[in-house]
């Protein structure tokens, strides 16, 4: 309990509202009682087992609490009927979708901690009254006057007067908690948003769902059904505005390196100040990335350097975080999927640009994936056409998913060195399993044929010109003397054999036959390049190797069986 005291403080102290408006038909009192209603809110009373508060009504008050419910609720809607006022009753009306009195009391504490509350009907609401730092609170559905938006009407109508710093959360009687992001998703595509005057408070309002109150009695969990609501609101709202200040900030910098360019070329700059970066295969696309790249980190730093408001707020949502779960939320969509081109390049994008061989490209080869692992400066190729060594590994993985993230401990082989696993997505329990000790050695040179090949497929027809898109001299070089070969002596002796495992009787699944048709035509079926992981996860991997190579046999004797 202290935990959640210590949560709540947090955020009071952070988040502390000029006043609370709570806008509900709840709180209207443009209808007479309805008996249906008085009736159907006593009955409640009896199926949660408090029917010992039926005593406090008057008319009630000579029932016989012990009969059985069903007998009980028949009693209680003959003497009902016959009461001639129902004034006595008016504490106690509730549809069967909406809060009972007690749980609006609840509501009414939990909030009035974070600043005066009012309450007040969808008829009483003035909009002009609600000014900064206020948090609203909209009924969505207006039953008693037929309004289905009616606090999205408010929310609206807030926009419309360009309040700011302002905070809503939506009560929606058709919303579950569990999609109640959707639901915020579905009516933010509602709204309309007047220039950028307050695009910084699309992130200030949330929708909380009524069920999620009607199933509670509980004054504790209600408070923490609110503070969560409060969290996720806060958090948002501050993310959101550190996000708009670091784009401004980033935009500003971005600038400042269109500005550079404009005065000197981008060979110059690769020339006097980075120097080995085409040699090293990279593009002037790439090198351009980079240079955005450094400039936004330095953004980064500058803000953390300035705003020190920013870094007040940080520390605050670390104190927070631990209270946000795992969400499957589909919002979440953007987020995985740049999750996954953090981990790797996309295939169509590597071989239509007909990037050079590197450790971390992956291949499709007889329908298993493999990816290549070797050191760069034997990857690469120099000027001359060659390399130092044309000799590189393939190791196989697979992508697995599992409803456990415990996942390590449904294959106990997986903490052996012989395989590495990699985490992918958290929410989908998704990862790779490598399987070192299956790898294989190959030859390079002949994987070289992926890089002509738009496709990424080893099949390349030398009668063709080296292709215009291949920018380094060493791989122009290369092509050239391979055609020559060809043309003069038919299959060069570096490109017939693919993998380097000469065992007596080997029978690899990497066992390949090369073919060189009448056409000058190289075809080596069943290999075409894939995606590439990205060079600081491709070393990881390559280094987990290194590492199960150099594994130590210790007293195990390989000469008996």
């Amino acid at each position: 309990m202290s935990h959640n005291n210590d949560i709540l403080a947090s955020i009071q102290d952070v988040m502390k509202f000029e006043s609370v408006v709570w806008v509900d038909d709840i709180f209207s009192d443009s209808e007479s009682i309805d008996l249906n209603e008085v009736v159907n809110g006593l009955e409640r009373l009896i199926d949660i087992d408090k029917k010992e508060q039926l005593a406090k009504y008057a008319s009630l008050s000579e029932l016989d609490l012990t009969k059985p419910n069903q007998i009980l609720k028949t009693d209680v809607k003959k003497i009902v009927e016959r009461c001639a006022n129902l004034d006595e009753f008016s504490d106690i009306i509730s549809s069967s979708d909406d809060l009972s009195p007690l749980q609006a009391e609840c509501l009414k504490r939990a909030f009035s901690k974070f600043g005066s509350l009012s309450t007040l009907s969808f008829e009483d609401i003035d909009i002009n009254s609600i000014d900064s730092n206020v948090l609203c609170l909209l009924d969505i559905e207006n039953t008693k006057s037929g309004g289905e938006f009616a606090g999205v009407d408010i929310l609206q109508k807030i926009l419309d007067e360009n309040k700011t710093n302002f905070t809503v959360i939506l009560f929606s009687h058709s919303a579950i908690e569990e999609n109640e992001e959707e639901k915020r998703q579905e009516i933010f595509g509602q709204l309309t948003w007047k220039g950028d005057s307050n695009q910084g408070d699309k992130s200030s309002f949330s929708v909380m769902s009524k069920s999620r109150i009607l199933q509670n009695d509980d004054e504790s969990e209600i408070q923490n059904i609110v503070t969560s609501k409060l969290t996720s609101v806060f958090s948002r709202r501050t993310m959101l505005k550190i996000a708009e200040r670091l784009r401004m900030e980033i935009v500003h910098k971005t600038e400042d390196v269109i500005n550079a360019l404009a005065s000197e070329d981008i060979y110059s700059c690769e020339n006097s100040v980075f120097k080995s970066s085409f040699k090293e295969g990279t593009s002037e696309i790439a090198l351009l990335h980079r240079i955005f790249n450094l400039s936004q980190s330095d953004a980064v730093e500058a803000i953390l350097r300035t705003d020190q408001k920013i870094l007040e707020n940080i520390s605050v949502l670390r104190g927070l975080r631990n209270n946000f779960s795992e969400s499957n939320n589909t919002s979440l969509n953007y987020f995985k999927t740049l999750r996954k081109k953090e981990f790797l390049i996309d295939a169509q994008l590597i071989n239509k640009n007909h990037t050079p061989l590197i450790g971390g490209d992956t291949f499709n080869i007889n329908e298993k994936k493999f990816i290549l692992l070797s050191q760069a400066c034997d990857t690469m190729l120099r000027p001359d056409g060659f390399r130092k060594k044309a000799v590189g590994y393939l190791v196989p993985f697979e992508l697995k998913s599992d409803s456990s993230s415990n996942y390590t401990k449904l294959n106990k082989n997986y903490s052996k060195p012989h395989f590495l696993t990699l985490k992918q997505i958290a929410s989908d329990h998704s990862y790779w399993v490598f399987k070192m000790n299956e790898f294989e050695t190959v030859n390079l040179n002949l994987l070289d044929m992926v890089v002509y090949n738009q496709d990424g497929k080893c099949d390349v027809n030398f009668s063709d010109d080296c292709p215009s898109m291949i920018f380094l001299e060493g791989w122009k070089k290369r092509y050239e003397m391979l055609k020559q070969k060809i043309e003069s002596e038919g299959m060069p002796r570096e490109l017939k054999h693919f993998c380097l495992d000469f065992n007596f009787e080997s029978d690899t699944e990497l066992d390949m036959n090369p073919e060189l048709l009448a056409s000058n035509t190289f075809v080596c079926n069943n290999i075409q390049r894939a995606e590439r992981f990205r060079s600081k996860f491709a070393d990881y991997i390559f280094a987990r190797f290194l590492r199960y190579r150099m594994r130590f046999a210790l007293d195990h004797d390989f000469t008996v069986n």
